[in-house]
């Protein structure tokens, strides 16, 4: 059964922000909308601008700034997010925009916001936004999930997939198996994967000229060696996950929920990553 979403619209701002290639701030034409929501929670509007920070449902693409660190493909999951939106020429300072051709319109869908107050969304072009009023309450099923960006990201292998069980059964399909032929046909970052066994010596293990990974993992991998060098904490990367509350119950391929440190394996300085990120659906959020 399809599930209900908002329609918003309004327009994307990467002017003065700081997008990477799976977040970008939106001005609602209509803030009210994000009031409400069918799925629950509350978003957190931004007072001097009136923009929200988007979380785009479903995918997770390599980290640009978290914590000041960096993941490969980075920059160019960013790139190919605000190219295929249609921004125009983009320049920087540092990660800042400083300067953007073109104004993007356009429609989001929305169910539920998350515990930082991001709505939860699936993201239109104007065009594919066409005969959605402001406010309607949509059914999304496939037909609707292949025209958003959230899809094409995952079809131009410029994120992974990121389940929770908040998402819609048919919907985890439907990417599941999108991000699966870009895996198989090694499309975009793919190649350049090692989620399932890695070397976790120093940032610069995971950095911009490192492995790649999948980005939850490198971001417990991330405060997990702050700790280290910081000497907060000695012991394994489970051992962490395990005393810092960041061990995030998770189910794959249908089976019972378990913690995520148990999926991991740390040897000395080699890490593995036991089941497959496209299986796995993580319980919450």
């Amino acid at each position: 059964m399809a599930e209900k979403y908002r329609a918003v619209r309004g327009e994307y701002v990467i002017l003065g922000k700081q997008p990477d290639g799976d977040s970008i701030r939106f001005r609602a034409e209509d803030v009210n909308l994000f009031k409400h929501l069918p799925g629950g929670g509350h978003v957190k509007i931004t007072p001097a601008d009136q923009t929200v920070q988007l979380r785009f449902q479903g995918i997770d693409a390599p980290e640009l700034h978290y914590r000041g660190e960096s993941q490969p493909f980075g920059r160019q999951a960013r790139d190919v997010l605000l190219n295929e939106m249609n921004f125009g020429l983009v320049t920087y300072s540092g990660l800042m925009v400083t300067n953007v051709q073109r104004e993007v319109h356009g429609a989001v869908l929305v169910r539920q916001a998350e515990q930082h107050g991001r709505p939860i969304s699936y993201l239109l072009w104007e065009s594919d936004a066409n005969g959605l009023n402001d406010g309607d309450m949509v059914d999304v099923g496939p037909d609707l999930l292949k025209p958003t960006i959230n899809h094409l990201m995952l079809e131009r292998g410029m994120a992974y997939p990121l389940f929770y069980t908040s998402m819609p059964t048919e919907h985890i399909q439907v990417f599941r198996a999108t991000a699966k032929t870009a895996r198989d046909n090694e499309i975009g970052m793919w190649p350049q994967d090692v989620t399932k066994l890695f070397e976790l010596v120093t940032e610069e293990s995971i950095g911009p000229d490192g492995q790649l990974l999948f980005p939850k993992l490198f971001r417990r991998c991330t405060d997990y060696l702050h700790d280290i060098d910081h000497e907060n904490f000695v012991g394994s990367l489970t051992e962490w996950m395990q005393a810092h509350q960041q061990n995030d119950p998770v189910r794959v391929s249908g089976a019972a929920q378990v913690p995520f440190s148990s999926l991991i394996e740390q040897q000395g300085s080699t890490v593995r990553l036991k089941g497959d990120p496209l299986d796995m659906v993580f319980v919450g959020d």
